[in-house]
């Protein structure tokens, strides 16, 4: 449920995200929903953010595909690229479009009705990520932190600012503190917005809006089978349901979907490869760097689209319990609504993500992976 597990740390998430104008979104307290911005000078700012970030992973995509650098180089930095390039597509907002913003209200307002008169207990879903929100600030920072940490003392490491220098590029790199220290707070600061956005759109967006279509179809299966709603009110809960996945498809199909099947395959192929193939030329410290990144990516990878599957699965044995226990053979009216009803289902372009999604996805990474592993040998 949205407004009982999610909407606290959504708040939180805003709060920090406001902080550095990573989103246009705030929360508004006075009418317990998301607003845009209400400065112009903040939305410029996230705008001019916007184009930075753009033109800053260009930039790490091209140094460091034409660079001197070794291999294994060149795939720790493809690392953080395809972080921050993930970050960046989920993020893409431009002309401060309110798709995501709109979806996020229009569950709360359902909830508000849908919860009505009942009580709600969490499910062991909404229990586990009640634990986990908490760990997506901690993670943000923590990278953030860490990178820096790594920077201050490698101010030339790839694909961040000081490589791009042609001090660096030459093998002469000789930093006053003064310039390490702003190279530093810039990478740091474009990172940290990368994270803070992407993971919003993650934890809040597709998979909040899997977890809530999953827990609205268990309260109606509950209702069924204790008959608390009548067959035609259950039938136009449903319906009331199909909206709200017609406003989720249209906030994730185009960009945000697409860029999790692209980004963190990339992130998980790229930080699989430096940890098998050059974890003996790295300290323990930074192998366990990558190895977490690696771990991160594969639970992303595997949360987002296994959510995602399960709308598809929970919503057809719903209906197919429904056509099973209901007589509809003399109710012609209940029988062609129920005709109306189809399964639901989380898009992304023209395809769906079904049961089978998640294991294809990590099939074609370890595939990859170890295709390239053997070509290096």
């Amino acid at each position: 449920m949205l407004t009982i597990t999610f909407l606290p740390h959504l708040k939180q998430h805003l709060r920090v995200a406001k902080l550095i104008s990573s989103l246009p979104f705030q929360w508004d307290d006075s009418s317990g929903k998301l607003s845009l911005l209400p400065s112009k000078i903040m939305q410029f700012i996230v705008t001019s953010q916007l184009m930075l970030q753009t033109v800053y992973s260009i930039l790490q995509v091209v140094m460091t595909t034409f660079s001197p650098y070794s291999t294994g180089t060149k795939f720790q930095a493809m690392v953080f690229t395809s972080i921050n390039l993930t970050g960046l597509l989920l993020r893409w907002n431009w002309k401060l479009d309110k798709t995501a913003m709109n979806l996020l209200n229009a569950f709360i307002k359902f909830e508000e009705s849908f919860l009505k008169g009942h009580v709600y207990k969490k499910t062991i879903p909404d229990k586990l990520m009640s634990l986990v929100l908490p760990l997506t600030i901690f993670s943000c920072f923590s990278v953030g932190i860490f990178t820096g940490v790594v920077l201050f003392y490698r101010p030339c490491l790839p694909p961040f600012a000081g490589s791009m220098l042609p001090c660096c590029r030459h093998g002469q790199a000789k930093f006053s503190i003064c310039l390490r220290i702003g190279l530093v707070i810039f990478d740091v600061f474009m990172l940290f917005n990368a994270v803070v956005s992407g993971s919003f759109y993650i934890t809040q967006i597709l998979i909040a809006s899997s977890l809530c279509f999953w827990d609205y179809m268990q309260i109606i299966k509950k209702w069924t089978v204790e008959n608390t709603l009548n067959k035609a009110q259950l039938l136009q809960t449903y319906k009331h349901l199909k909206i709200l996945e017609m406003l989720n498809n249209n906030c994730v199909r185009k960009c945000m979907l697409p860029s999790c099947s692209l980004g963190f395959p990339a992130i998980q192929f790229f930080s699989c490869y430096v940890c098998i193939k050059l974890h003996d030329t790295m300290s323990l410290p930074a192998l366990a760097f990558y190895f977490l990144i690696y771990g991160d990516a594969i639970i992303l990878t595997t949360s987002v689209f296994t959510a995602s599957s399960y709308v598809f699965i929970t919503s057809r044995k719903l209906l197919a319990r429904w056509r099973t226990e209901w007589k509809m053979t003399q109710n012609s009216e209940l029988r062609r609504s129920f005709r109306a009803c189809s399964p639901m289902k989380v898009r992304f372009g023209d395809n769906f993500v079904d049961n089978s999604t998640p294991l294809v996805i990590q099939d074609t990474c370890t595939r990859q992976t170890v295709s390239s592993l053997l070509i290096s040998q």
